[in-house]
């Protein structure tokens, strides 16, 4: 498997940088679907969604989703004598100036986002 990403390595190098960017989705896509190939697996297309699901899915015969998990992760944060920093609000960004008067703009009305 390695010589055959070896060479679509070298291939997908030839290509301009600029051009690169929309090339990497289609080399992944080739290289997982070489190796499922290679190890006589099938990949499946679904959803990431779905996907998440499924990954999560294994972690909650360990406890880590359970009702529990929050008086675990107390539990845990006391042992370790760790206490949450204050939150501090953020000062408010001043108002845009004008780009003509330089002087500070006022927003008037929001516009309804056009529809998709």
């Amino acid at each position: 498997m390695g010589h055959f990403e070896d060479r679509l390595r070298r291939i997908y190098l030839q290509f301009p940088p600029h051009l690169r960017p929309p090339l990497k989705g289609g080399y992944r896509w080739l290289t997982l679907h070489a190796s499922a190939l290679a190890q006589g697996r099938s990949v499946v297309d679904s959803k990431r969604v779905e996907f998440l699901d499924y990954e999560i899915a294994h972690l909650e015969p360990f406890g880590f989703l359970s009702p529990a998990a929050t008086k675990r992760w107390r539990r845990i944060l006391a042992l370790l004598d760790w206490t949450m920093p204050p939150l501090i609000a953020a000062a408010p960004l001043p108002a845009p100036l004008c780009p003509c008067c330089r002087k500070p703009m006022a927003l008037l009305a929001l516009l309804p986002r056009a529809p998709p």
